[in-house]
Formats: C-alpha cells, sequence, structure tokens
C-alpha cells in the first residue's frame, strides 16, 4: 500500500510541477563505474554517452541523463531515439513543453513508428492540450496495448474533455494492467462518478482512497476530504452502489 500511496502522490504532484518537500536520490556517476567501462570498451564516445543515458533514465536519473543526451542531438540532430529519450527526461522532471517538442521533432524524424507518439501525448496533456494527447496515446494504445501509463493520461485528457464513459473505461484497462496504479485509478475513477451524478458511487472511492492515506502526512488528505464534503452535499439520482472492479 505505502507503494501505490507513494505513486500517487509522485504522479498528482508530477502533473503539477510540484516534488515532495526534501526530497532527494542518491546519483550514480554511470559513466565512471568500472562496470560500465568494461561493457563500453572500444565502443565510440557517442555510443558510450547514449548508453551512460539510457542508464540514467533507468535509474530515474533524467536531470543527469539530460546533458548527455542535449549534447548528442547537437552532434546528431536526425537520430530519433536520443530526442524521444531526452522527450522521456522532461516529461519525467515536469517539463512539459520541452518533452512535447522534443518528442515532436523525434516523431518528424520518424512518423510512422507509434512508439514515440505516448511521451508527445503525456506532455500535450500536461499543457492542457487534450484533444492532442487523446489523438496521440490512442493511436500508440492501438500499436502498444499493454502499457498502463498510457492509458492512464489517455483516460485524465478524455475526462477532462466530458467524455466520462471512454475515460473510465481507459483508467480501468490502466489499473488490470498494472495493480500499482489502482489508487490513482480509483481516485479520479471517483471523480468521474461525481461528475456523472453517481455520488454513491464516487463516496466510496474518494473515502476508500482517503482510508489508504491513514497514517500519512500529505496535502491530498485535505483536497480529498474537501471534495468528499462536496460530494456529500449532492443526492443521486440513480441510487446505484459501486460496480465491482473489473
Amino acid at each position: 500500500m505505502k507503494n501505490r500511496i507513494y505513486l500517487f502522490l509522485l504522479v498528482v504532484l508530477a502533473m503539477h510541477g510540484l516534488t515532495f518537500a526534501g526530497q532527494t536520490k542518491k546519483t550514480v556517476d554511470v559513466m565512471s563505474l568500472p562496470k560500465f567501462k568494461e561493457m563500453t570498451k572500444g565502443v565510440s564516445a557517442r555510443a558510450r554517452f547514449e548508453a551512460a543515458a539510457m542508464m540514467h533514465i533507468s535509474l530515474g536519473q533524467y536531470e543527469q541523463a539530460i546533458p548527455l543526451l542535449e549534447a548528442l542531438v547537437k552532434q546528431t540532430p536526425n537520430n530519433a531515439t536520443c530526442w524521444e529519450l531526452l522527450a522521456i527526461a522532461y516529461n519525467r522532471l515536469g517539463e512539459a513543453q520541452d518533452a512535447f517538442e522534443t518528442a515532436n521533432i523525434a516523431i518528424t524524424l520518424r512518423p510512422t513508428y507509434d512508439a514515440f507518439l505516448m511521451e508527445r501525448g503525456i506532455a500535450a496533456f500536461q499543457l492542457g492540450k487534450d484533444g492532442k494527447a487523446v489523438a496521440d496515446l490512442s493511436r500508440f494504445v492501438k500499436s502498444y496495448s499493454n502499457t498502463p501509463e498510457a492509458y492512464f493520461y489517455l483516460g485524465l485528457a478524455q475526462a477532462r474533455q466530458g467524455d466520462s464513459s471512454e475515460a473510465a473505461a481507459n483508467l480501468r484497462k490502466a489499473r488490470k494492467l498494472n495493480p500499482l496504479l489502482s489508487l490513482m485509478t480509483d481516485y479520479y475513477l471517483g471523480l468521474i462518478a461525481a461528475n456523472q451524478g453517481k455520488t454513491i458511487q464516487a463516496k466510496e472511492m474518494l473515502k476508500e482512497t482517503l482510508d489508504a492515506f491513514k497514517g500519512v502526512d500529505s496535502p491530498m488528505k485535505k483536497v480529498i476530504s474537501r471534495q468528499l464534503k462536496e460530494i456529500e452535499s449532492r443526492q443521486d439520482p440513480e441510487g446505484g452502489k459501486r460496480k465491482k472492479p473489473s
């Protein structure tokens, strides 16, 4: 449960360009590691930089990856993969405009390669370009149907457009593919239910989300409590109970 709470907070905070107070990570200088030097012995400096950047991204060290990738795209501006890796790093740091622009370059270089669409779609959502986000992510999941993150952001973009049914369906797909997302998906499914006038279902889902935060000091508790009070003031015209998760 703690992993789900942490993931929930990371996503919500990232959507607002924020981080935890005092949040730090122990960074690793990948290129100085003996194993890395051994594995990249004899390869070109460009290949070594690209391998190091990919390792930094896999370790979540996006700030360390960006200078390497920026140097690489200057040297080889037609390398679509490096532009896409740069978009990933920017997106994970909440720098949506840079992520959108670099992902767009990657897609321009390889327009038929749908794998590049996810990062541009996520960046588009962060920038409030919901139509673009829905278009990119819808196309992406047709080719890569086992990517929970894509379904998650597709659902959020559709919800913001008012397409509640499709949004809920995609959020459920994200939850099914990655149960660790259930805390986040159920929270947003609760908000969607509230907007549909299904207040009983909405209250149940938000109460479960709030219960998960017991013993955790987070500003989200106040946000969810306020949303619950607002929902509790309504009446459910359907009188329906929450459906079991599919």
